[in-house]
């Protein structure tokens, strides 16, 4: 059913919308169906995602966040639905509002800053959460920490996007060859994700012609398509429906990972990331 749902999205069905808004009562194809409908420009979407939003599982969450950000009107509801706290701030990443304060309309900006925050550069604050974790990071707690759990919170938060060992998926750079064990690495990537990044994972902002904008980092292009790798899903992007196109200099890894954890899973995650050898999951 999912594979014959993304077939639909690529031919353009007409109707797609209408199924699209029915499916995401469908708990089986509920995921698909949220990231479907960013492809529509209808106005009860935004309405519909932050009704159903507290039943959603984590995963589903992010998607609709995803799906919200890529719209002006969207964007609005969602930073509405925050300050009405309906979405908790959490749930936006530093990534999403990135997208969100991208917009050309210059009410999504102000409300992003007085509903979520200042955007502020990951770098400026780097020295200091360095220290920070630094202190909690200790070889003494790091010993002492689960790392089975690590593994958990390793799938949970980066897996989708890093391969380490034979886990995970290829958005970002395979961290097995990485200086894992050097904390410094560590907390440079986590903390300031966008200091250095190789060119090929540099996000490209796509504004489409159907007012839809897009955050990605460029998987294929061809004469006449764009394939674009975002958060959460792979788009082929026709180019004559492609409005504007820009490089910017951000990482596609979000800021803020620690921010959601505590102080002992901070440990759990960056002891399995230290480790020589891959632990088994919990059965």
């Amino acid at each position: 059913r999912t594979a014959a749902l993304r077939v639909l999205l690529r031919r353009g069905n007409p109707d797609m919308l209408w199924i699209l808004q029915k499916l995401v009562n469908d708990k089986a194809m509920r995921a698909e169906a949220i990231r479907g409908l960013a492809a529509f420009n209808d106005p009860g979407t935004a309405a519909t995602l932050l009704k159903i939003y507290p039943t959603l599982s984590e995963a589903e969450k992010e998607d609709a966040v995803q799906t919200l950000a890529s719209r002006t009107d969207w964007a609005l509801a969602l930073l509405d639905a925050i300050e009405q706290n309906k979405v908790p701030r959490r749930d936006v990443s530093v990534f999403v509002a990135r997208q969100i304060q991208g917009s050309k309309d210059k009410r999504v900006g102000e409300r992003l800053t007085k509903v979520w925050g200042q955007i502020q550069p990951a770098s400026a604050q780097r020295v200091e959460l360095t220290k920070k974790y630094k202190t909690i990071l200790t070889e003494e707690t790091l010993k002492k920490s689960d790392v089975v759990k690590g593994r958990q919170l390793y799938a949970k938060n980066c897996a989708s996007c890093h391969k380490l060992y034979d886990d995970g998926g290829d958005i970002g750079p395979a961290l097995t060859g990485a200086q894992r064990s050097n904390i410094d690495y560590i907390l440079e990537n986590v903390l300031d994700p966008s200091a250095v990044v190789p060119r090929e994972y540099l996000v490209v902002s796509i504004d489409m012609k159907n007012e839809r904008r897009i955050n990605g980092i460029v998987r294929a292009e061809t004469p006449k398509s764009l394939t674009i790798q975002t958060a959460n899903e792979t788009l082929v992007l026709p180019k004559d429906e492609i409005e504007a196109r820009v490089q910017s200099k951000l990482s596609m890894m979000p800021e803020g990972i620690f921010d959601k954890l505590s102080e002992q899973e901070v440990r759990d995650l960056v002891a399995y990331l230290r480790g020589r050898e891959q632990v088994p999951l919990p059965k």
